[in-house]
């Protein structure tokens, strides 16, 4: 279910611009049903508590390790890079909101969390600040991005980037249960939500895009999967006030920029602002 309300009229009479405001209500079972909690790790597990142990831990933690990642405010002094199989970086208690990876601003901080290696989660935390790009993938395959707040990121919030070594592409991956924002626009005219190069099979489901918008006007997709890719699914996202939204390929490269996949049950919602 979803409800629109309508801009308050005695704010607009007096003079100041108000926008409406959406209030999303969903089933008590959603959750349960699309965005349960991930089960507990199998393999072998550390916890870290300083930024340093966890730039640490993300590149020398044995394959298939599960990096526990302690409540609180982290202050990066460089980007998270994972390097080996199966490593999942999670916020201990599973509530995005307790674990914040702070990377120093949009323009002049540091790059966020780099993947290079396949089988990588990221999830239940808080990616803010970083320049380029929140999370980028190097052409792996099946990584797990769940249960992210992505916030205010100096040019794609998630990238997926193409890669040499691993010409197939990535293969297999998931971004789900989601809030990806910008608290205004973007620094800049390059952004996207997520922007996938040679992307196949991959999932975004289940998560929430506000505010995904450039300074001066330019649209940019939201959800853009390009160069390549193929069957793609984007299903039961909500976008907001974004300037454009789910794009399958690039109408600059023309035509088999990408090929199946299917788009289903997104809502997309755009507010105008109110005269006096």
């Amino acid at each position: 279910m979803v409800r629109l309300f309508g801009a308050d009229s005695s704010h607009a009479s007096a003079g100041r611009d108000r926008q409406p405001t959406l209030a999303v209500t969903l089933p008590r079972s959603w959750a349960v049903d699309f965005c349960p909690p991930l089960p507990p790790p199998t393999g072998p597990t550390v916890t870290v508590t300083t930024e340093a142990e966890l730039r640490d831990q993300a590149y020398n933690a044995a394959a298939g390790t599960t990096i526990w990642i302690a409540p609180g405010v982290y202050d990066m002094q460089s980007y998270v890079h994972v390097v080996n199989d199966g490593v999942a970086l999670r916020g201990q208690s599973g509530n995005r909101d307790d674990v914040v990876l702070d990377f120093g601003g949009m323009v002049g901080g540091e790059f966020g969390i780099l993947v290079d290696a396949d089988g990588v989660t990221v999830a239940d935390l808080t990616i803010r600040n970083a320049v380029e790009h929140g999370v980028s993938i190097q052409g792996r395959d099946r990584p797990v991005l769940y249960n992210l707040h992505v916030v205010d990121i100096g040019n794609q919030l998630i990238k997926v980037n193409p890669n040499d070594v691993y010409p197939s592409g990535s293969e297999d991956g998931l971004l789900a249960c989601s809030r990806l924002e910008y608290t205004t626009t973007a620094p800049d005219e390059y952004t996207n939500g997520i922007s996938a190069h040679d992307a196949h099979r991959w999932v975004v489901r289940d998560n929430q895009w506000y505010r995904i918008r450039t300074p001066e006007g330019a649209a940019a997709p939201t959800i853009l999967f390009w160069s390549g890719s193929t069957d793609t699914v984007v299903e039961r996202n909500l976008l907001v006030d974004c300037y454009q939204g789910i794009a399958f390929g690039n109408a600059s490269h023309g035509p088999g920029d990408h090929s199946g996949g299917v788009v289903r049950n997104n809502i997309i919602y755009a507010s105008l602002p109110t005269t006096p």
